[in-house]
């Protein structure tokens, strides 16, 4: 039975992900795959992104392999870190997680990075030319992999899960990612992904504008034309095809997109002539636009958090 959980509005069940790996090595790849998960709809739970409910009488990494036991897909990425040791049992806190959802029936989604497998495939070559000088523990120990019993956590996960993905960037793993859980669920995830990308894609925009306020206000001796930008075309296919329409965020984006057009306009007819009151009005513009494009980022950014892709497009 696929285990879920419901959101606020007790509205939409999603269905419960670990994620599995070291954390201090894949602090980004992480924080990304979160972030698509949670496009997906789906429940991501992991440590640092504070969905573990930690009982502060209880042992946080105990915590941690409970919720590993609830899950319903478990993401386990090997890159090539051994991490620390669970209770002395020779295996690592990442090790005892598999077993852990492994042994609860969750579906295993595993990860294992390039080279780590390049290492093994060249061991398991060489494995007759091993002698007292060269060990298979000194051709392990390498800037790729630091404990030889990574090797032997891979062969386990060879040899008991339905099929390993290798990785070698976020990248690389995302959309590897995406193709196993649409031949698992009834996601619409290539729809959501487009539609994440163009909502990725206004942010990069208002970031844009955001570093463009900060030159204008910092130099305030140029003479600047159409300073800041904001394409219509993203805009314009997600409120066509309904996104936006019982949202605010609909209304802000189209606020946002004539405010830009008049401050352009402005800069277009005035610039910076040397007069106080055309300085002071730049000013403005531009602080009010890295104000409002900094507004709007997290307004978007919650969205996408929330799994508010995924409800839209079912509401449609």
């Amino acid at each position: 039975m696929v285990k879920t959980c419901t959101d606020n509005n007790n509205t939409i069940d999603k269905i419960k992900v670990f994620v599995s790996s070291t954390i201090s090595n894949l602090k980004d790849l992480r924080s990304s795959l979160y972030e698509r998960l949670y496009g997906w709809g789906l429940d991501p739970i992991a440590f640092e992104a504070g969905s573990i409910v930690i009982n502060p009488s209880k042992d946080v990494i105990d915590e941690c392999i409970k919720a590993a036991s609830e899950c319903s897909i478990f993401i386990l990425i090997i890159s090539g870190k051994f991490g620390n040791e669970y209770k002395n049992e020779n295996i690592s806190i990442t090790w005892k997680e598999y077993r852990t959802a492994k042994e609860n029936n969750a579906v295993i989604i595993p990860f294992i990075r390039e080279d780590v497998l390049a290492i093994k495939k060249f061991i398991e070559e060489y494995k007759n030319e091993l002698n007292e000088h060269l060990t298979k523990e000194r051709l392990i120990r390498t800037e790729i992999i630091d404990d030889a019993r990574i090797i032997e956590f891979v062969e386990e996960i060879q040899k008991n899960s339905e099929g390993y993905l290798p990785y070698s960037t976020i990248e690389d793993l995302i959309p590897k990612l995406r193709n196993r859980l649409q031949h698992l669920f009834d996601l619409p995830i290539g729809k959501i992904d487009y539609i994440f990308d163009l909502l990725r894609s206004i942010i990069q925009e208002l970031k844009w504008n955001i570093e463009t306020s900060d030159i204008i206000l910092g130099e305030m001796t140029t003479v600047h034309k159409t300073a800041w930008c904001f394409k219509n075309s993203s805009v314009n296919y997600l409120v066509d095809r309904g996104l936006f329409l019982d949202d605010d965020l609909g209304l802000e984006i189209d606020a946002y997109t004539r405010f830009i057009t008049i401050a352009n306009n402005f800069l277009l007819r005035h610039g910076i002539v040397g007069h106080p009151d055309d300085k002071k009005n730049v000013i403005w513009y531009a602080e009010s636009v890295k104000e409002r494009s900094m507004a709007l980022i997290k307004k978007i950014e919650e969205r996408i958090s929330r799994g508010f892709i995924l409800s839209t497009i079912r509401r449609q």
